[in-house]
């Protein structure tokens, strides 16, 4: 009868412990990865907002160059839009650098993609 145990109490307690440990750390990794997610998707929409804004600014008239906006993530002006769109450029001699900077801002903190192109002027 001695070679039928089951388990002790304190080996049931010990593996609830190591199980609780365990399951602690998947949640943790859980978090970061649904945030680094939440990031990517961000990074990816202000990449695509800014090379949209660089397309339509190689036709406009330089007069027209310098302004920002705030818009959601398909591009329409929002007030409460999450992402805020600025556009700047600088002539020199015959070239105009054009900087599109979209920034927005998420848990750990505010965020920018920053894109340039460069136009020449006709003589």
């Amino acid at each position: 009868m001695r070679t039928q145990r089951g388990f002790s109490l304190i080996e049931v307690l010990i593996s609830l412990v190591l199980l609780g440990i365990g399951m602690a750390g998947i949640i943790g990794l859980q978090r970061v990865a649904a945030s680094s997610s939440g990031y990517s998707r961000r990074a990816t929409e202000a990449a695509m907002l800014a090379e949209d804004k660089l397309e339509q600014l190689r036709t406009v008239p330089l007069d027209e160059l310098d302004g920002e906006d705030l818009i959601d993530p398909s591009g329409k002006p929002n007030d409460d839009g999450p992402f805020d769109r600025e556009w700047v450029y600088e002539t020199v001699g015959l070239r105009t650098t054009i900087t599109v900077t979209v920034t927005w801002t998420e848990n750990d903190g505010s965020h920018t993609v920053t894109m340039r192109t460069m136009r020449t002027l006709p003589p």
